[in-house]
């Protein structure tokens, strides 16, 4: 059998279970969680963390995420400098 989708494969399995593969172009598939944090509100924040005394409890109160989102940014960016 033929689809606009691309080419299948129908093969009967023993007690007439009919399985159909697609061979076509499988859509792309976004894995995992999305972030919580835009790039801009990313770059906010380790612009404050940065240039100010806030602890990151007070940093994940002042951008509405968990204390861990705060502290895993600041891991995953530690050359960020803050330009004037």
């Amino acid at each position: 059998m033929k689809s606009s989708k691309g080419k299948e494969n129908v093969k009967v399995e023993p007690g007439n279970h009919v399985v159909v593969s697609d061979f076509g172009e499988k859509p792309e598939k976004n894995s995992g969680r999305p972030n919580c944090l835009s790039a801009e509100r990313l770059e906010e924040l380790l612009s404050v963390y940065y240039s100010r005394p806030y602890s990151l409890r007070r940093l994940a109160d002042m951008f509405g995420v968990s204390r861990m989102t705060v502290w895993r940014a600041v891991q995953d960016n530690p050359g960020y400098l803050v330009t004037a």
